[in-house]
Protein backbone atom coordinates (compact mmCIF):
# COMPACT_ATOMS: atom_id res chain seq x y z
CA UNK A 1 0.00 0.00 0.00
CA UNK A 2 2.81 2.40 0.92
CA UNK A 3 4.53 1.63 -2.41
CA UNK A 4 1.36 2.37 -4.38
CA UNK A 5 0.84 5.66 -2.50
CA UNK A 6 4.48 6.66 -3.02
CA UNK A 7 4.24 5.82 -6.74
CA UNK A 8 1.05 7.89 -7.11
CA UNK A 9 2.60 10.89 -5.30
CA UNK A 10 5.78 10.62 -7.36
CA UNK A 11 3.84 10.41 -10.64
CA UNK A 12 1.74 13.47 -9.68
CA UNK A 13 4.87 15.44 -8.72
CA UNK A 14 6.61 14.58 -12.01
CA UNK A 15 3.55 15.46 -14.11
CA UNK A 16 3.06 18.72 -12.20
CA UNK A 17 6.69 19.68 -12.79
CA UNK A 18 6.41 18.88 -16.49
CA UNK A 19 3.56 21.36 -16.87
CA UNK A 20 5.07 24.00 -14.57
CA UNK A 21 8.31 24.24 -16.55
CA UNK A 22 8.41 27.58 -18.34
CA UNK A 23 10.28 27.64 -21.64
CA UNK A 24 12.41 30.69 -22.39
CA UNK A 25 12.19 32.34 -25.83
CA UNK A 26 15.98 32.82 -25.87
CA UNK A 27 16.18 29.16 -26.93
CA UNK A 28 15.27 30.30 -30.46
CA UNK A 29 18.71 31.93 -30.76
CA UNK A 30 20.54 28.65 -30.03
CA UNK A 31 20.06 27.33 -33.56
CA UNK A 32 19.89 28.79 -37.04
CA UNK A 33 16.60 26.95 -37.58
CA UNK A 34 15.05 28.56 -34.47
CA UNK A 35 16.37 32.01 -35.32
CA UNK A 36 15.24 31.84 -38.96
CA UNK A 37 11.84 30.32 -38.15
CA UNK A 38 11.10 33.08 -35.61
CA UNK A 39 12.17 35.79 -38.09
CA UNK A 40 10.13 34.27 -40.94
CA UNK A 41 7.05 33.93 -38.72
CA UNK A 42 7.37 37.59 -37.73
CA UNK A 43 7.77 38.55 -41.40
CA UNK A 44 4.69 36.48 -42.33
CA UNK A 45 2.65 38.12 -39.58
CA UNK A 46 3.44 41.64 -40.81
CA UNK A 47 3.11 41.03 -44.56
CA UNK A 48 0.58 38.24 -45.09
CA UNK A 49 -3.13 38.17 -45.62
CA UNK A 50 -3.94 34.67 -44.47
CA UNK A 51 -3.92 32.02 -41.75
CA UNK A 52 -0.80 29.95 -41.22
CA UNK A 53 -1.21 26.22 -41.81
CA UNK A 54 2.37 24.91 -42.02
CA UNK A 55 5.99 26.05 -41.91
CA UNK A 56 9.14 24.29 -43.15
CA UNK A 57 12.75 25.37 -42.82
CA UNK A 58 16.06 23.69 -43.64
CA UNK A 59 19.70 24.65 -43.35
CA UNK A 60 21.31 25.10 -46.77
CA UNK A 61 25.03 25.86 -46.31
CA UNK A 62 25.09 29.36 -44.74
CA UNK A 63 21.37 30.05 -45.16
CA UNK A 64 18.03 28.70 -44.02
CA UNK A 65 15.47 28.17 -46.76
CA UNK A 66 11.82 27.69 -46.01
CA UNK A 67 8.20 27.77 -47.01
CA UNK A 68 5.03 28.92 -45.31
CA UNK A 69 1.76 27.27 -46.29
CA UNK A 70 -1.27 29.43 -45.56
CA UNK A 71 -4.96 29.80 -46.34
CA UNK A 72 -6.08 33.20 -47.60
CA UNK A 73 -9.48 34.81 -46.78
CA UNK A 74 -10.96 33.33 -49.99
CA UNK A 75 -10.05 29.82 -48.69
CA UNK A 76 -7.39 29.17 -51.31
CA UNK A 77 -4.06 27.71 -50.25
CA UNK A 78 -0.77 29.47 -51.03
CA UNK A 79 2.93 28.87 -50.41
CA UNK A 80 5.25 31.75 -49.55
CA UNK A 81 8.96 31.01 -49.83
CA UNK A 82 11.65 32.70 -47.77
CA UNK A 83 15.39 32.61 -47.37
CA UNK A 84 17.35 33.80 -44.37
CA UNK A 85 21.00 34.69 -44.02
CA UNK A 86 22.79 35.55 -40.80
CA UNK A 87 24.75 38.47 -39.37
CA UNK A 88 26.36 38.88 -35.99
CA UNK A 89 24.98 41.78 -33.94
CA UNK A 90 26.17 42.46 -30.41
CA UNK A 91 27.70 39.01 -30.03
CA UNK A 92 24.65 37.08 -31.21
CA UNK A 93 23.57 35.82 -34.60
CA UNK A 94 20.47 37.39 -36.15
CA UNK A 95 18.50 36.15 -39.15
CA UNK A 96 17.68 38.50 -41.99
CA UNK A 97 14.89 36.95 -44.04
CA UNK A 98 13.65 37.84 -47.50
CA UNK A 99 10.35 37.03 -49.18
CA UNK A 100 10.58 34.75 -52.17
CA UNK A 101 8.02 33.48 -54.60
CA UNK A 102 4.40 33.26 -53.49
CA UNK A 103 2.25 30.80 -55.41
CA UNK A 104 -1.15 29.15 -55.11
CA UNK A 105 -1.11 25.38 -54.61
CA UNK A 106 -3.76 22.79 -55.31
CA UNK A 107 -4.34 21.58 -51.78
CA UNK A 108 -7.72 21.40 -50.12
CA UNK A 109 -7.64 23.65 -47.03
CA UNK A 110 -8.43 22.03 -43.70
CA UNK A 111 -12.00 22.39 -42.42
CA UNK A 112 -10.73 24.72 -39.73
CA UNK A 113 -7.49 26.09 -38.39
CA UNK A 114 -7.72 26.34 -34.60
CA UNK A 115 -4.67 28.60 -34.28
CA UNK A 116 -5.16 31.79 -36.23
CA UNK A 117 -2.14 33.69 -34.93
CA UNK A 118 1.57 33.34 -35.51
CA UNK A 119 2.10 33.46 -31.73
CA UNK A 120 0.81 29.89 -31.33
CA UNK A 121 3.46 28.68 -33.80
CA UNK A 122 6.21 30.69 -32.12
CA UNK A 123 5.19 29.40 -28.68
CA UNK A 124 5.01 25.83 -30.00
CA UNK A 125 8.48 26.12 -31.51
CA UNK A 126 9.89 27.56 -28.27
CA UNK A 127 8.37 24.74 -26.23
CA UNK A 128 9.35 22.00 -28.68
CA UNK A 129 12.95 23.31 -28.76
CA UNK A 130 12.97 23.40 -24.96
CA UNK A 131 11.92 19.75 -24.72
CA UNK A 132 14.34 18.86 -27.54
CA UNK A 133 17.27 20.47 -25.67
CA UNK A 134 16.36 18.85 -22.34
CA UNK A 135 15.62 15.36 -23.66
CA UNK A 136 17.09 14.81 -27.13
CA UNK A 137 20.08 16.89 -28.26
CA UNK A 138 21.53 20.39 -28.54
CA UNK A 139 19.51 22.79 -30.73
CA UNK A 140 22.62 23.51 -32.83
CA UNK A 141 22.29 19.98 -34.24
CA UNK A 142 18.92 20.72 -35.89
CA UNK A 143 19.12 20.69 -39.69
CA UNK A 144 15.44 21.05 -40.64
CA UNK A 145 11.99 21.49 -39.16
CA UNK A 146 8.33 21.32 -40.08
CA UNK A 147 5.27 22.52 -38.19
CA UNK A 148 1.58 22.15 -39.08
CA UNK A 149 -1.86 22.41 -37.56
CA UNK A 150 -4.25 19.52 -37.20
CA UNK A 151 -7.46 19.95 -35.19
CA UNK A 152 -6.42 21.61 -31.92
CA UNK A 153 -2.75 20.59 -32.13
CA UNK A 154 0.40 21.94 -33.71
CA UNK A 155 2.76 19.16 -34.76
CA UNK A 156 6.50 19.79 -34.83
CA UNK A 157 9.09 17.62 -36.57
CA UNK A 158 12.78 18.39 -35.97
CA UNK A 159 15.47 16.73 -38.07
CA UNK A 160 18.91 16.72 -36.51
CA UNK A 161 22.37 15.26 -36.73
CA UNK A 162 22.82 12.64 -33.99
CA UNK A 163 26.07 10.87 -33.16
CA UNK A 164 24.90 7.81 -35.12
CA UNK A 165 23.65 9.84 -38.13
CA UNK A 166 20.56 11.78 -39.21
CA UNK A 167 17.56 11.46 -36.87
CA UNK A 168 14.14 13.00 -36.33
CA UNK A 169 12.19 13.97 -33.20
CA UNK A 170 8.43 14.63 -33.10
CA UNK A 171 6.36 16.82 -30.82
CA UNK A 172 2.65 17.45 -30.35
CA UNK A 173 1.77 20.88 -28.99
CA UNK A 174 -1.59 21.99 -27.64
CA UNK A 175 -3.14 24.73 -25.56
CA UNK A 176 -2.82 23.62 -21.93
CA UNK A 177 -5.62 24.73 -19.60
CA UNK A 178 -6.54 27.39 -22.15
CA UNK A 179 -3.54 29.42 -21.01
CA UNK A 180 -0.26 28.38 -22.64
CA UNK A 181 1.15 26.06 -25.27
CA UNK A 182 2.56 22.79 -23.97
CA UNK A 183 4.54 20.30 -26.11
CA UNK A 184 5.11 16.59 -25.63
CA UNK A 185 7.37 14.15 -27.48
CA UNK A 186 5.56 11.66 -29.67
CA UNK A 187 6.59 8.54 -31.59
CA UNK A 188 5.27 9.74 -34.95
CA UNK A 189 4.96 12.96 -36.91
CA UNK A 190 1.24 13.47 -36.31
CA UNK A 191 -1.88 13.42 -38.46
CA UNK A 192 -2.58 15.21 -41.73
CA UNK A 193 0.92 16.45 -42.48
CA UNK A 194 0.59 18.61 -45.61
CA UNK A 195 3.04 18.02 -48.49
CA UNK A 196 4.07 21.11 -50.40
Amino acid sequence: MKTALFTAVLAFAVSSFAHEHEADSSILAKSRIGTAAAASLEMFETTSNGTLWSLTAAVDEDEVLGKILYVNPQSSVHVAEFDCHFHSHGGREEAHCHDGAETPVSLQPPASLAFDTVDAYTDSLINALDVFERKVSASQNITAMKMWQHDDEINVSLKYQAAQGPAEAYFMCHLHNGVHIDCHRTRSAGANEPSF
